[in-house]
């Protein structure tokens, strides 16, 4: 699991220290800000940290994937901001099986590649076009890229002062309240 620490404003911090404890109603508009920026940060981490159109990989220190198919880009989801004590949790990643080895890096077992649909694997080797009904793939040690991580990183700020605004409209009087 991975957690991020979010600066509230002085203002935001100041309400919060002055209650005995959090009220449902500044917990709820967290939790609404919280959501919303999950949301613009799904977003960010498909439109920037998982399209890129390079021939090659990018290096691991930009966090940053190419596309190939679009699975994986298409596959990250939010989860709706869950209200647990004085805690807003929620969750940003992929189903995809594969998303772990490129946000955490790992290594990969020696294996077989076979073809999944043709009689014949063909690829380019050496500038021939090579074709072949399996190949030995030696494994492979993968770095970590965290695109997710990184995509989140990005958008800090924006969870800062999403958050902190939340917290001082709601802790503002009712309007009409006596």
């Amino acid at each position: 699991m991975y957690t991020i620490t979010i600066q509230l404003s002085p203002s935001a911090d100041q309400i919060l220290r002055s209650l005995d404890s959090m009220t449902p109603r500044i917990m709820d508009a967290i939790r609404r800000a919280h959501d919303y920026q999950n949301e613009l940060t799904a977003s960010h981490i498909t439109l920037h940290r998982m399209t890129g159109n390079a021939e090659k990989p990018y290096p691991p220190e930009e966090g940053r994937l190419r596309n190939k198919t679009g699975w994986l880009r298409r596959s990250v989801r939010r989860t709706d901001a869950v209200i647990s004590g004085t805690s807003v949790v929620s969750a940003i990643g992929s189903n995809m099986s594969y998303a772990g080895i490129h946000e955490f890096g790992g290594t990969t077992r020696a294996h077989v590649i076979r073809p999944k649909n043709k009689r014949w694997l063909k690829f380019e080797w050496h500038g021939n076009t090579v074709y072949r009904r399996s190949v030995n793939h030696p494994g492979s040690n993968i770095p970590a890229r965290a695109p997710i991580r990184r995509g989140i990183e990005d958008r800090i700020p924006n969870y800062s002062e999403a958050i902190s605004r939340a917290i001082v409209e709601a802790a503002k009087p009712i309007s009409g309240a006596q």
